[in-house]
């Protein structure tokens, strides 16, 4: 009887990077990036600072573009991402004339929900400063606040840079309960200082330093 021949399936979604470099005022911040990602994959991007890895996010994310290299998206050259993605970032700031209800209400009329954001809030203590406007907020209250919307969110890619800056220790606990139950199919990015309470649950790096 014939050997029966194992197929093998392409993963749900594929994120490569070719060659990939960013210049700023004429100095290569990096270079010749070469990196697939693949659904299920915990990357952590390392690096001291200025390495690069807020603009590696960045360019994942479709916020800048490189300048050299290509991304591909499922072996695709994509201009426009096809991906849904989200983004925890210190360089994105919240609307602070708005209460946190508000901000809430808004980001949702754009984004799908995945975990109800009231139950989100809850855990992370806040749910009781909805009705407060966010300049109120402190550091760590606002940090909390992009986490709740980033693992609220539904997505095929969630990008932390620094997730945990600004942090408790309570407050740090939950950000790795949550980062554990982010969906098994979607793409996680860490940008990370090799801060290890940030990148403990990765199971790749992109090393920048």
């Amino acid at each position: 009887m014939p050997e029966e021949k194992i197929r093998l399936t392409e993963p749900d979604m594929e994120i490569r990077l070719n060659g990939i470099g960013k210049k700023y005022a004429g100095r290569w911040i990096f270079r010749n990036l070469n990196q697939v990602l693949v659904s299920g994959c915990r990357v952590a991007v390392t690096g001291h600072n200025g390495s690069g890895k807020s603009t590696l996010l960045q360019i994942i994310s479709g916020f800048i573009t490189a300048s050299e290299g290509q991304v591909l998206l499922n072996k695709q050259i994509e201009r426009n991402r096809i991906l849904s993605s989200v983004i925890t970032a210190p360089y994105l700031d919240l609307p602070e004339e708005l209460t946190l209800n508000e901000l809430t209400n808004f980001y949702f009329r754009f984004k799908k929900m995945r975990l109800q954001i009231l139950d989100c809030l809850q855990e992370c203590k806040l749910r009781d400063y909805i009705h407060l406007p966010l300049k109120q907020f402190s550091s760590g209250m606002k940090q909390k606040v992009k986490l709740s919307l980033t693992f609220s969110s539904e997505a095929d890619v969630y990008i932390f840079d620094e997730p945990c800056s600004h942090l408790d220790e309570d407050s740090v606990n939950w950000y790795k309960e949550n980062f554990i139950r982010l969906p098994l199919k979607s793409i996680v990015l860490v940008g990370s200082n090799s801060v290890q309470s940030e990148i403990l649950n990765c199971n790749q790096t992109i090393n920048l330093a």
